[in-house]
C-alpha cells in the first residue's frame, strides 16, 4: 500500500481543521517540524503539520519500497555488525554516492532530507533517540565504529566501478574489486563491533 500511513493522515486532517479555523492551539498535536520561535500562527501550524504528515509518508513509502523490502531482508546479515533494516536501506542506496546514506536515514527515521539539511541538529537528535524492537539504542558506539569502518573500506561508488570496467574492458575486475573490498568492510566491521560488545562497550 502506497497510501500514506494512519499517522500522517491523522496530522494531514488536524492541518485542515487548523486551516478552516475549527483546531484550537492546544488541540493540536505536539510538532516536531520547523523550529519557529514563539507562536506560532494558523497557516503556520498547518503548513508544520502537513510537512510533517508529507515526511512521514515519504518514510513509510521507503520502508515499503523494493528498498526497504531488500533491507528487512538482508538485516540478518547486518545485525552481527550493528546495522539494522533502517540502515541497510542506506547500505544500499549509497551505492550510488556515500553521502545519499546521510539523507537516506533522514528519511526512513523520518526527518526529511531537506529539514535534515536546514536543521541537522534534529537528524542528530532523532538518531540519538532511535531503538531498536528491544527497545536498545541502534547508534551505540559500537555501531557507530562499525559503521565508521565499513564505510573506510567498502566501495560503495558505482561510478568507480564503471570506470575500471571500462579501463579494464570488462567485469571481471570491478566484480572482483566490489567482492573483496565488501568482505573486506564487514569483516574489520564484525571484528570492531563484536570486540567492543565483549569488552563491555554500548
Amino acid at each position: 500500500n502506497s497510501g500514506p500511513p494512519p499517522e500522517a493522515q491523522a496530522l494531514a486532517a488536524q492541518a485542515a481543521q487548523v486551516e478552516s479555523g475549527i483546531a484550537t492551539v492546544e488541540g493540536t498535536p505536539n510538532i516536531a517540524a520547523p523550529e519557529i520561535s514563539g507562536e506560532l500562527t494558523a497557516s503556520e501550524r498547518a503548513a508544520a503539520l502537513y510537512a510533517q504528515a508529507a515526511t512521514l509518508t515519504e518514510s513509510y513509502r521507503l520502508s515499503h519500497s523494493v528498498a526497504g523490502r531488500i533491507g528487512h531482508l538482508i538485516e540478518p546479515v547486518l545485525r552481527p555488525i550493528g546495522f539494522d533494516w533502517q540502515m541497510g536501506i542506506g547500505v544500499i542506496s549509497s551505492l550510488a554516492a556515500r553521502e545519499v546514506f546521510v539523507s537516506t536515514l533522514a528519511v526512513v527515521y523520518g526527518v526529511g532530507a531537506d529539514t535534515a539539511d536546514e536543521h541537522p541538529q534534529r537528524l542528530y537528535d532523532t538518531l540519538r533517540s532511535a531503538t531498536r524492537n528491544d527497545g536498545t539504542p541502534v547508534f551505540t558506539t559500537a555501531t557507530s565504529v562499525s559503521l565508521m569502518i565499513f564505510y573506510v573500506l567498502a566501495m560503495q561508488c558505482l561510478a568507480t566501478s564503471a570506470v575500471v570496467r571500462r579501463e579494464t574492458n570488462g567485469w571481471r575486475w570491478p566484480l572482483f574489486q566490489f567482492a573483496y573490498m565488501t568482505a573486506l568492510a564487514y569483516g574489520a566491521s564484525l571484528i570492531a563491533y563484536q570486540s567492543l560488545h565483549a569488552f563491555g562497550t554500548a
